[in-house]
């Protein structure tokens, strides 16, 4: 008779078990579809994200490190003999044909020397010169080296402009110091 009353509770104990393992795995169902939901945007959108990892929307000289990275394998780098990262390049006129007015960029950088002068960049240009620019020097927002610090730029599009102008977003070494960025989130917007 005792041996009938382990097994009931043996049962009991794997029913409770059971339910318990299938509301976590309906939990994390449900909660990775809200998620995925309202996270997920769209180059339609006007949402674009680089971890390196995946190049398609970057220029294609791949000046990219596995040395640091915030995420995935790669990021992509400045130093002595590239000043100039991987860059995003777009035609303000596809983007101005959106009715975008503004970008803001999100993006996760790293230097390796305390007082590096290195810079995220955002910028319009023409022919090579600058039209209009925002950025933020590593050595004011990023206080210690070998640290991963998430910086954002704001950049309103001006409103007369050479034909051939261009969006670049970029991280410029201007000492020629290893500076590394990586995820980077840009998004345009219409006011």
């Amino acid at each position: 008779m005792t041996h009938y009353f382990k097994n009931k509770k043996i049962l009991q104990t794997l029913k409770r078990k059971t339910i318990f393992l299938i509301q976590v795995i309906l939990f994390v169902f449900t909660f990775s579809i809200i998620i995925s939901c309202t996270w997920n945007k769209s180059v339609d959108e006007g949402y674009y994200f680089q971890d390196f990892d995946n190049l398609w929307l970057w220029d294609h000289s791949a000046l990219v490190s596995y040395e640091y990275a915030h995420s995935g394998m790669f990021c992509t780098y400045a130093d002595s003999i590239h000043p100039f990262s991987q860059a995003f390049e777009m035609d303000l006129a596809s983007a101005l044909s959106k009715h975008y007015k503004s970008v803001q960029v999100t993006a996760w950088c790293m230097k390796t020397n305390i007082n590096s002068t290195a810079k995220l960049m955002v910028a319009v240009e023409s022919q090579g010169k600058e039209i209009i620019s925002q950025s933020v020097e590593f050595s004011k927002a990023l206080e210690v080296p070998l640290t991963w610090i998430n910086l954002v730029l704001i950049l309103k599009f001006p409103k007369q402009f050479p034909d051939d102008s261009k969006i670049k977003i970029y991280c410029w070494s201007t000492e020629k110091e290893k500076s590394y960025m990586d995820d980077v989130l840009i998004e345009f917007r219409k006011k």
